[in-house]
């Protein structure tokens, strides 16, 4: 690794996914029903869920290797943490615990890691220096409690299948907001490289959900304002893109569709101008079918933005 090839600027990130009929993130201290704010009816998904996404797809489609991660043993039980880095400790155990794994694990240089290895060695800690916030629905949602029969019986010698309670919701718009810190990802190692594949991981991880309660996520807009000027960031990004819905009238719990929402970019268009002399560059991705205020399209946004000097990227992937 290059020390050329290590960030040094800060960037913020802003991220936009809807799920259809599914359960984004349950809470399995509460019969796994999806997350949500109890007085606001707000929806919830974890950083850690959103960090799942990520892993998984760097390791099943970029041939990432990855620390947090669900390893077997010849027992069938999980490994822990620790059990996880000791089998890099065991391979050169003339190298410090925690340059073995930055160097090996690209999960690490992004999100840090916190390592117990025993009681007569120092603990592994790091920080990460990409770092998300839990990620909110931009109305309300509702869990719905949906009941049917297992293809299996419950016990030997029944013939009474099992039954099964899932828990989803009809339809959540959600956003995250995320940060990479350049003075932590010094630290970490971080890479140019590696920050280009979280974004990608963050889009491509999202489409690619597959598992039972995760199919039906579609991630629609991307985000990443990256600056040259050493901590200064603007902050909460993803509050200057604002949702509303097209028809007002129509009850949160009533929403179904992507279509049933217009997204106004520009208060963040006018922080960035009025920031542009410390903008490095703004990296755009949206889905096609986003509606924008003004019935403008993504590709007419981006071109207003090349016209006036905005450095933008459009991330093709």
């Amino acid at each position: 690794m290059s020390k050329n090839e290590i960030i040094n600027n800060r960037a913020e990130i802003a991220f936009f996914y809807d799920v259809r009929d599914n359960n984004p993130n349950g809470d399995p201290l509460a019969e796994n029903k999806p997350r949500m704010d109890e007085e606001t009816g707000i929806g919830i998904v974890t950083d850690v869920r959103l960090k799942r996404t990520i892993r998984d797809y760097l390791r099943d489609y970029e041939n990432q290797i990855i620390l947090i991660d669900d390893f077997e043993k010849d027992d069938n039980t999980i490994k822990m943490a620790r059990e996880r880095a000791e089998d890099f400790i065991k391979k050169n155990k003339d190298s410090k615990p925690l340059d073995l794994l930055i160097e090996n694990c690209i999960d690490v240089r992004l999100f840090g890691c916190a390592i117990p290895l025993g009681e007569k060695k120092k603990s592994i800690q790091l920080t990460g220096p990409v770092q998300f916030n839990y990620g909110r629905s931009v109305h309300k949602i509702e869990p719905i409690l949906l009941q049917g029969t297992g293809a299996f019986a419950s016990r030997p010698g029944m013939r009474q299948r099992t039954f099964r309670n899932d828990y989803i919701i009809h339809y959540g718009l959600y956003r995250f907001y995320g940060i990479i810190n350049e003075k932590l990802g010094e630290i970490a190692r971080l890479t140019e490289s590696d920050i280009k594949l979280l974004i990608k991981a963050l889009w491509k991880g999202t489409e690619r959900l597959q598992s039972r309660s995760k199919i039906g996520h579609s991630p629609r807009l991307l985000v990443k304002l990256e600056y040259n000027e050493p901590e200064f960031f603007i902050g909460q990004i993803d509050k200057l893109i604002i949702t509303s819905k097209i028809d007002p009238s129509i009850d949160d719990l009533a929403l179904r569709d992507i279509s049933e929402f217009i997204f106004d970019i520009e208060p963040l268009e006018q922080r960035i101008k009025s920031n542009i002399d410390k903008i490095k560059c703004v990296s755009l991705k949206a889905d096609p079918s986003l509606k924008f205020k003004d019935d403008k399209k993504i590709i007419d946004i981006m071109n207003k933005w090349k016209d006036e000097k905005i450095p933008i990227e459009d991330l093709n992937f």
